[in-house]
């Protein structure tokens, strides 16, 4: 017995150090990492997101490998208005790898696309990668290293996720804050465009004269004071206050373990870099996706609605990070600009419905909001502070992939907070149209709006190679309540989001309502005809919602679907490119 135990004894002891090896092996030798990944991609099962049918690679979802630099625009019809000057820029996700590995629709390096225009009229076309830690490393290996979100299905992807992931970014020295692939909004702080995705930091690059870039890097602290800095990922849609120009975000956390923080909240300045000012953790019972976000005069909105995480619900994914789930209430945090920013330069923590900083609203079931149009305050009469929230919503989402018609409706919806009642309340307008990615005047983000606008999106989208692409732009008067106009494409002609560029008209009286001007701008995009499978650049006058464009002009080379975009006016981007 005693020499059994002896045998007991060595045998553990060898386990122990030939898995010490192992473990040794597989965090220092990228070789060993990348033979794993392949060994374990060739047990991956068939899904949607595989390369051999993945739509997601096809049609105009098809990256685009070249890089193209002040390409000339064809004008095609119409003529370019005088009072535009300045840079429109999108971005999107470009998979510039592909391999064998899985594929969902925000999977790929970021690339900016951009229009210039000049005083003059000259417009050109440029593209460009975004040269992150994950684009710049895959790049020199030739491969697709880091994790996607379509590899999420089945025990495969929750291996790949908890297991490889770590080892890459231990090896590579990178973080999830620092290996994020910068593909989903852009944001204008300071002398800094901010590319934001919620799966990291944001990244900051800067503009140059000859329409290239610079890729500056992720900013998680105050270069200034490294005590502060961001806790979890910032959210894809921080807003900047029109009066103040100060940045205010959220942001949340897929991990399972609820005991920790699920949200943030917070501020910061910018110049020449992220200047955190505050960043304020919650504690949540679920684990929800908060894409977006919107200000008002004096508050935050922390939008929790019923999309998930699945780390933090049983069952084995498929194909998707996130769920919508019916048990899961929608709810919105109000918390104080000035309760944001009360403990200067620090970090703190708050629990869910034990904070007097953060005020929580619930008035209906689950639902889900993606994207904000507009918030603003008002006064009831009986003196009472209300939040009107404008914002396209629905009642059910699938992510899975497995799309059908019904599938992924949103209506705009009129959400009001009642700040001394503590009620919440919803209406809608317009359900018979299926919208998404509305937009406001810039001037009145925050502030009360007569115009909203937004796209309508795909209804046959099913039957067709896109994934609910719009096919057309709807007005609402918000005050009136009522659909001013639609306008719709040509059949098989579909858009990007419609980003806004205000008409150079006089400054706007956010107190005077007779005055509002909130529909004195243009909304612009690229287009795509999948009929000659050419893209195309349009403006649209917002005022008239002419049919017919303002303006349409070629572009040289074809535009993916992409995410969102935003559009710098001229003297704001000379500040830019002369502030390095």
């Amino acid at each position: 017995m005693k020499g059994l135990a002896q045998l007991g004894i060595i045998f553990t002891a060898v386990v122990s150090v030939v898995i010490s090896c192992l473990f040794h092996v597989l965090t220092t030798n990228i070789d060993a990492i990348l033979w794993l990944d392949d060994i374990i991609d060739s047990y991956a099962d068939e899904s949607d997101y595989n390369l051999h049918h993945n739509k997601f690679l096809q049609g105009n979802y098809a990256p685009v490998l070249e890089e193209h630099n002040n390409q000339p625009l064809v004008q095609l019809r119409g003529m370019m208005p005088q009072d535009i000057s300045g840079l429109y820029i999108r971005v999107g996700p470009n998979p510039n790898h592909i391999g064998r590995k899985k594929l969902h629709k925000s999977d790929g390096n970021g690339m900016i696309h951009s229009v210039r225009i000049r005083n003059g009229g000259t417009v050109t076309y440029s593209n460009q990668y975004i040269a992150t830690p994950r684009y710049l490393l895959e790049k020199e290996y030739n491969r697709n290293l880091f994790f996607n979100i379509g590899e999420l299905s089945g025990i495969v992807g929750i291996v790949k996720m908890l297991f490889l992931l770590p080892l890459k970014l231990k090896y590579f020295g990178l973080t999830p804050m620092t290996s994020g692939p910068a593909n989903m909004n852009l944001i204008v702080l300071g002398s800094r465009i901010y590319v934001c995705n919620e799966n990291s930091a944001p990244f900051a690059i800067h503009w140059n004269e000859n329409n290239t870039f610079d890729s500056l890097g992720f900013e998680i602290s105050d270069k200034q004071s490294t005590s502060n800095s961001l806790t979890l990922p910032m959210n894809s849609h921080p807003k900047i206050d029109v009066k103040t120009q100060k940045m205010y975000f959220t942001g949340f956390s897929s991990r399972s373990d609820l005991d920790k923080p699920a949200a943030m909240y917070g501020s910061a300045y910018g110049t020449k870099s992220l200047q955190i000012i505050d960043n304020t953790d919650v504690l949540l019972p679920s684990r929800p996706w908060i894409h977006d976000m919107m200000i008002t005069e004096r508050f935050i909105l922390l939008l929790c609605g019923s999309i998930v995480s699945l780390a933090s619900t049983p069952g084995i994914p498929n194909g998707n990070l996130f769920k919508f789930d019916k048990d899961v209430k929608f709810e919105i945090g109000v918390a104080s600009k000035d309760d944001a920013e009360f403990v200067v330069g620090t970090s703190h923590t708050i629990k869910h419905q034990e904070s007097k900083n953060l005020q929580w609203f619930r008035g209906f079931d689950s639902a889900a909001i993606m994207h904000v149009a507009n918030a603003w305050e008002e006064v009831d009469q009986k003196n009472d502070t209300i939040i009107i929230l404008w914002a396209p919503m629905s009642t059910s989402q699938n992510f899975n992939g497995n799309f059908s018609k019904t599938d992924n409706s949103f209506y705009m919806a009129r959400v009001a907070l009642n700040l001394v009642t503590g009620q919440m309340r919803r209406g809608s307008l317009g359900t018979d149209y299926s919208i998404d990615y509305p937009v406001v005047h810039p001037a009145y983000r925050g502030y009360r709006s007569k115009y909203i606008f937004a796209s309508i999106l795909d209804n046959e989208w099913s039957t067709r190679d896109n994934d609910n692409e719009p096919i057309g732009i709807i007005k609402y008067n918000v005050f009136d309540k009522t659909i001013e106009h639609t306008v719709y494409f040509a059949d098989g002609v579909f858009s990007g989001e419609m980003v806004p560029l205000p008409k150079n008209m006089t400054t706007h009286d956010l107190s005077d309502e007779s005055t509002d001007g909130s529909d004195r701008l243009y909304l612009v995009s690229f287009i795509f005809n999948s009929n000659t499978h050419t893209t195309e650049w349009h403006i649209y006058d917002g005022e008239t919602m002419n049919p017919l464009p303002v303006a349409v002009y070629s572009v040289p080379a074809r535009v993916p679907y992409g995410s969102h975009g935003d559009w710098i006016k001229e003297e704001v981007l000379q500040s830019i490119i002369n502030d390095y």
